[in-house]
């Protein structure tokens, strides 16, 4: 046990505990603060409170983020708590990550993955790249939305193959498939739908 002496003196700082009453409540207790400040509990930095956050997939090497995950976009969302020089903000997790690991991102500058996991924040699977830089990567590994893969369009892609090779006028074409003749228009000139070759594309029958 605490001597009498030390009892009297703030637990966190060893300053005298100014106030009386609290000195008296520090004998009952076995301890004591002098403030609000020394009795609040002290914030851990941001590095011990990221890696808590963490777990370590072996067959990818990726770090996997437990963290919040924003429900739009996928991505890992840290609170900053003074990371990168903001204090409460929700920042991305696998932009803290590389701040916290490798350097300072460049202003106007984007954080890029190469594992295509938007959960990782394995800062050896992390980029900086502008934009253009990410739309390149992205159009290289086939990941951009086109074609059937964008969830507005209303054609599969051996739909599209059909009204190619169809003699039918732009307006019988347009209402079997309910699009408009401009649609049909902009697909038989290949003005769209362009990455959609003849010989890539495997006819499905409808469901």
């Amino acid at each position: 046990m605490r001597a009498l002496a030390n009892i009297e003196h703030c637990y966190n700082c060893g300053v005298l505990i100014p106030c009386p009453i609290n000195r008296r409540r520090a004998k009952r207790r076995g301890y004591g603060y002098c403030s609000h400040s020394c009795a609040a509990p002290k914030p851990r930095n941001a590095r011990d409170r990221f890696i808590d956050n963490i777990t370590y997939e072996p067959n990818t090497g990726c770090w996997l983020w437990l963290g919040s995950v924003h429900t739009r976009t996928g991505y890992g969302q840290f609170g900053s708590g003074g990371a990168s020089g903001v204090r409460g903000k929700t920042l991305k997790a696998h932009r803290v990550s590389f701040e916290l690991f490798k350097h300072k991102i460049p202003l106007g500058m984007l954080v890029c993955h190469t594992c295509d996991n938007r959960i990782c924040v394995n800062p050896e699977h992390l980029f900086v790249g502008t934009n253009n830089d990410n739309l390149e990567d992205m159009r290289k590994k086939d990941r951009h939305s086109r074609g059937e893969r964008c969830r507005t369009s209303k054609l599969k892609d051996w739909q599209v193959l059909e009204i190619r090779s169809s003699k039918d006028r732009h307006a019988t074409i347009a209402r079997k498939y309910g699009v408009s003749q401009t649609t049909i228009f902009h697909i038989i000139r290949r003005n769209t739908w362009k990455h959609l070759k003849q010989s890539e594309a495997k006819r499905e029958t409808a469901a």
